[in-house]
């Protein structure tokens, strides 16, 4: 039996599911080291976009491919669909809008 889950399978949030629940603040170079080396080149991305400083955020997938060098959307939805289990993304009702777990991003940084 296959366990693993589609993006579509993930539930979509009206409001910020990082809320509902403590939002641990996360160790960067763990949370890294624990995600496939695409994801780690999309949480890069979106470091560079600073695409964390918000609780939502819109994801310019034909900008992440021309920046990337992958060719296809389908890598994209599968790295969206790695960074959703791992709880630093959750799906809105929109396909390229996305909560943020503000928690990956330490605060101390902003100062």
């Amino acid at each position: 039996m296959n366990t693993m889950k589609c993006l579509r399978d993930f539930k979509e949030h009206a409001a910020s599911p990082f809320l509902e629940k403590h939002v641990k603040e996360f160790d960067i170079p763990t949370v890294m080291l624990n995600l496939s080396k695409s994801s780690q080149k999309f949480i890069k991305y979106m470091l560079n976009r600073n695409l964390f400083s918000e609780e939502k955020m819109l994801i310019d997938i034909d900008d992440f491919l021309s920046v990337s060098g992958y060719k296809t959307k389908t890598s994209v939805f599968r790295i969206l669909k790695e960074l959703c289990q791992k709880d630093i993304l959750a799906r809105t009702k929109y396909r390229c809008i996305y909560w943020v777990n503000s928690g990956l991003i330490d605060k101390s940084l902003d100062k």
